[in-house]
């Protein structure tokens, strides 16, 4: 078996130079063995394409995690992200629902349909890299004929970074630009940015939660509440827009969700169940009407006889109060001889005569004659119906009818 390899950094022949004896005699000192074992291994970093394992040094250590500390706020930009698909498809980025307005907060004349993303300009990340390695440096991952840096066929360039002795990828482009001097710079800019996140620059404004702290934030809390109660009434949804407009968490992002935002989230889900309910209320609706047509319709084929075409029969304005009142305490007597009064006096009236046909079998007296003089005659309800079934006679017919018809009433009045 192979002798371990002395710790160490190789330099560009490929020897081992040592740590002065006073370092680690230092170590030894302040460290337990248990904390310069994970040190011995934190300073091993592996290549995984190759396999090939770098030696890098405490210091080496300590100024790659100085590269993960925290930005101050005042080295932070606000970057805007428009949120409207058709604002973004628009030619100049604002659609006809939206208007361009000042925004104080990203400095910029813009679509009101935009949130902000914070973002570390080039000039930070780079003031990042030269205090923790002022030898650091970039290269291209190709050159051309030219010996200048190759560019790829989407016009972005793939790039080496090298810091503090380690040297990682990045890719920059600049996406909707002529290719400029400008468009150059920016995309040199963006691929140093790319490469430097790789180790850890301005990593947590890339991250959706907090990449340090293992309790959500209250972006993912108030999302993760409002999920649960995603199906309850409008109202409920109500209440939570106006607990988000109060934590100023509306334009916020969705962790997760895309280009969608907590407001966007909200309004969309009040407006789906508001369609729900207007889709219901119509079917309710729709079906009462059906029913309602079936019904005049079973109505109006019982009331016209077999080969007769249904005629609307004519009736007199509809009345605030019935054509005939039942009174109480009345004798069967009393109600017919009411019904033989009243049946002459709404003989053209199709409704009235309804009313007292009903009336007079609720009373039971239907089938008392509707002559007194002629007890074998026709009933009070065959006499009714009778004058009934002649107003819904066709014209013609109930022309022919007519001298029969005045005798049936007579005869229903005597």
């Amino acid at each position: 078996m192979a002798a371990p390899k002395a710790a160490g950094t190789r330099n560009a022949s490929g020897s081992t130079k040592h740590a002065p004896e006073q370092l680690a005699a230092r170590l030894r000192e302040l460290l337990s063995s248990e904390e310069l074992a994970a040190i011995t291994q934190a300073a091993e970093l592996t290549d995984p394409r190759t396999g090939h394992t770098q030696q890098v040094t405490p210091q080496q250590l300590s100024g790659l995690e100085k590269l993960r500390e925290p930005f101050p706020a005042s080295a932070i930009g606000k970057r805007p992200q428009l949120n409207c698909p058709d604002c973004r498809r628009a030619t100049y980025k604002v659609c006809d629902r939206h208007e361009r307005a000042w925004c104080s907060a990203c400095k910029q004349k813009i679509s009101n349909a935009h949130v902000h993303l914070d973002y570390v300009g080039h000039a930070e990340a780079t003031d990042r890299l030269l205090d923790v390695d002022p030898t650091w440096n970039w290269e291209p991952l190709a050159y051309d004929e030219n010996g200048l840096p190759k560019l790829d066929a989407r016009g972005g360039m793939w790039m080496k970074v090298t810091i503090c002795g380690v040297t990682r990828l990045g890719y920059g482009d600049a996406t909707g630009k002529d290719m400029t001097t400008t468009a150059v710079k920016e995309i040199i800019g963006d691929g140093i940015r790319n490469a430097s996140m790789r180790f850890g620059v301005a990593l947590d404004l890339w991250a959706s939660t907090d990449l340090h702290d293992t309790e959500p934030s209250p972006v993912e809390e108030f999302v993760a509440r409002l999920r649960t109660g995603f199906n309850n009434s409008v109202g409920w949804l109500r209440g939570a827009r106006a607990e988000a407009e109060a934590a100023d968490l509306m334009d916020c992002p969705v962790p997760g969700g895309g280009d969608w935002t907590i407001g966007q989230m909200i309004d969309e889900r009040i407006e789906a169940l508001l369609e729900r309910e207007r889709s219901y209320a119509e079917r309710r609706t729709q079906a009462e009407a059906d029913k309602a047509t079936a019904a005049a319709q079973v109505a109006a084929e019982q009331g016209v006889r077999r080969g007769q075409s249904p005629i609307p029969p004519v009736v007199s304005a509809p009345t605030s109060r019935p054509a005939s009142e039942e009174r109480l305490g009345e004798t069967p007597e009393q109600v017919a001889e009411r019904i033989r009064d009243t049946a002459p006096k709404k003989a053209t009236d199709v409704a009235a005569l309804t009313h007292l046909l009903g009336e007079a079998q609720r009373a039971k007296v239907d089938g008392y004659p509707a002559d007194t003089g002629q007890p074998t005659g026709p009933t009070i309800a065959q006499a009714l119906q009778q004058l009934i079934d002649d107003l819904n006679m066709p014209p013609t017919t109930a022309r022919t009818a007519a001298t029969t018809g005045r005798r049936r009433h007579r005869g229903a009045a005597s």
